[in-house]
């Protein structure tokens, strides 16, 4: 099965839609300011733990903020 890649753009773009700075996002999904960053700008991509509460937070779907990428591809 081929890992999933967070789209950092769009969680960035739901995250404020729902008027959320990234402090209050990231306190919310127990993550580090720093990290949250990271993932928003693509330099980093969040796991499933992070898709999952991303997800329950921004009240979307996986297929929202997340894509499958081609093994090989990483």
């Amino acid at each position: 099965m081929s890992p999933l890649k967070t789209d950092g753009a769009k969680i960035r773009e739901l995250r404020e839609r729902k008027a959320l700075s990234l402090t209050e996002f990231a306190a919310m999904a127990g993550y580090a300011l720093n990290s949250v960053h990271l993932i928003e700008v693509g330099k980093a991509n969040g796991g499933p733990r992070f898709i999952r509460t991303a997800v329950r937070i921004l009240e979307c779907e996986v297929e929202d903020i997340a894509h499958l990428t081609p093994k090989g591809s990483e």
